[in-house]
């Protein structure tokens, strides 16, 4: 636990960058990765990239969030 220390916007940033490269070095390289999909589930992952281009999605964002 950190004590007295203000967790300021860098050191959060930096944490953030940290954990991505230690997640992302714990993973095996692309051509170990052999999982094969189930057919319903390309099928749902096929409809949804069609779909992306022709849908709106909305993300609603509260004001005091937009306005501190």
């Amino acid at each position: 636990m950190i004590l007295n220390e203000v967790l300021t916007e860098e050191l959060l940033q930096q944490a953030a960058a940290e954990l991505a490269t230690a997640l992302i070095d714990s993973l095996p390289p692309p051509n170990e990765c052999h999982h094969k999909f189930s057919d319903g589930f390309e099928e749902k992952m096929q409809s949804f990239i069609k779909g992306i281009g022709s849908k709106c999605y909305t993300v609603a964002i509260q004001d005091s969030v937009i306005h501190k």
